[in-house]
């Protein structure tokens, strides 16, 4: 149980899931609310942020961005964002 807890509680596992989840709600939304799909990349943009974002803190491990609930938040934000621009 604790070696379960503690796959959960890392870090790039929490932004994962995250990535996961932003992923299947673009994709339901492009399928059955939108007239017409998405586009690869707005599929792919958060995954694509969350990529950027952990390469420019990947050697400031130190400083308050580099927490994972900066990069869950880019995430959702970006999410969000496609949604409420497509709609």
């Amino acid at each position: 149980m604790n070696k379960i807890k503690e796959f959960f509680t890392h870090p790039l596992i929490q932004v994962a899931l995250v990535l996961g989840a932003s992923t299947l709600v673009l994709s339901h939304f492009s399928k059955h609310v939108l007239a017409e799909p998405l586009s690869k990349l707005e599929l792919g943009l958060p995954a694509l942020l969350a990529m950027l974002f952990h390469g420019l803190i990947a050697s400031k491990k130190t400083s308050w961005f580099s927490r994972p609930w900066i990069g869950i938040l880019i995430i959702v934000l970006a999410t969000i964002l496609i949604i409420a621009l497509n709609a």
